[in-house]
């Protein structure tokens, strides 16, 4: 039997190492958005967008979040499964741990590590990058650090601060213009 090589996009495998060895919820969220965005928004990648922030937000103690995110990926669950398969993820595994993670976290349950049940070739390949920065596979993320459990709080907005706020004047400015216009 030949063996069959897929590629997969970096950022896809990137997403894939940040949930399995660093835990980097939010970092899975950045990689995953950029790519989703670049191409097309195909419902596949914001499925497993929502399932990392899903998880970030159930390890930060925001059960309502999560459980709302949750369902948000029972939803594209629905409608994108043969998606999954094809980037190398058991559908129907992914079901089962999400339900039970569910069932969870609407019980107010402690935390615990979660993982993307992968096929071998993809999951030898995210071993391999994890294994090149010295990451460790299927992290233990309980006590993680704080910087990566509270990332959003602790990260420089300054960027998307000063992007919203010339947005704003933009918007105040093609106001002022048209009432201008009419006067």
């Amino acid at each position: 039997m030949q063996h069959v090589t897929v590629d997969y996009p970096q950022a896809y495998v990137n997403y894939l190492v940040e949930f399995h060895a660093t835990r980097d919820f939010f970092e899975c969220h950045e990689i995953l958005e950029e790519y989703w965005i670049e191409n097309g928004r195909e419902k596949t990648w914001l499925l497993l967008i929502q399932l990392a922030v899903g998880l970030y937000h159930q390890r930060r103690g925001n059960l309502r979040g999560s459980l709302k995110l949750f369902d948000k990926v029972f939803k594209l669950l629905d409608r994108d499964e043969h998606r999954l398969h094809a980037l190398g993820i058991y559908e129907g595994q992914l079901r089962k741990a999400l339900e039970e993670r569910y069932e969870e976290a609407a019980n107010g349950w402690p935390y615990q590590p979660f993982a993307i049940p992968l096929v071998e070739q993809v999951e030898h390949i995210c071993r391999q990058q994890a294994s090149e920065h010295g990451l460790e596979w299927n992290l233990d993320d309980r006590s993680i650090d704080r910087s990566v459990l509270h990332r959003h709080l602790l990260r420089d907005r300054s960027e998307v601060e000063a992007a919203r706020a010339e947005a704003l004047n933009k918007r105040q400015q093609v106001s002022l213009d048209r009432s201008n216009e009419t006067k």
